[in-house]
């Protein structure tokens, strides 16, 4: 189980940071602003053990750039398995920096391989170029990704909990910009 949220003994330091961010600006027109209240909300939890009746079909709606690499090219073609290995990469990372320093027992290598026999069978994504401007490179920076609807036939079953987990956390690079983010839309 991987707790979403766990940051709550680290809630005030979260407070203070932006408190102090309203008191000495944010952006290049430093922008001032007073942080009022902070209401608390539930934690969520997301489980991996799935309790879902077995899926064949899924739509997923990218509401922003998705940016994987796969085999160091950029993925302009969202194959399941490539969403499923990106989706375990994060669920890893943020296990085992965030919560215990071990890796989680998620056996990858089969996921993967059931993964491969999902198809895609309705594609209506495309790339969408956005750029930023990094101040600290001094440069624009291409954060292109693919965007739209795509659809998943296949046995999705024992993936639903890792796609779910992948809605909330969102996918691939660029995440700490918003990228990422889908949404599932079952069929």
């Amino acid at each position: 189980m991987i707790l979403i949220g766990n940051a709550i003994s680290y809630a005030p330091y979260f407070v203070l940071t932006i408190k102090e961010l309203g008191r000495t600006g944010i952006g290049r027109g430093r922008g001032e602003f007073n942080l009022l209240r902070v209401i608390p909300t539930d934690e969520k939890t997301v489980s991996l053990k799935n309790n879902e009746e077995s899926a064949s079909f899924l739509t997923l709606k990218v509401l922003t750039p998705i940016r994987i690499k796969y085999n160091r090219s950029l993925v302009d073609n969202l194959e399941f398995h490539i969403l499923i290995r990106s989706i375990i990469r994060r669920l890893t990372l943020i296990y085992y920096f965030h919560c215990k320093k071990e890796l989680p027992q998620i056996n990858a290598k089969y996921l993967i391989e059931k993964a491969e026999k999902v198809r895609i069978v309705s594609n209506n994504t495309r790339w969408y170029d956005w750029e930023r401007y990094s101040t600290r490179q001094k440069t624009r920076m291409k954060l292109g990704g693919v965007v739209g609807e795509i659809t998943y036939e296949g046995d999705i079953t024992a993936f639903m909990p890792y796609l779910k987990a992948g809605e909330i956390l969102h996918i691939g690079k660029g995440t700490s910009f918003g990228l990422g983010k889908y949404q599932i839309i079952k069929k």
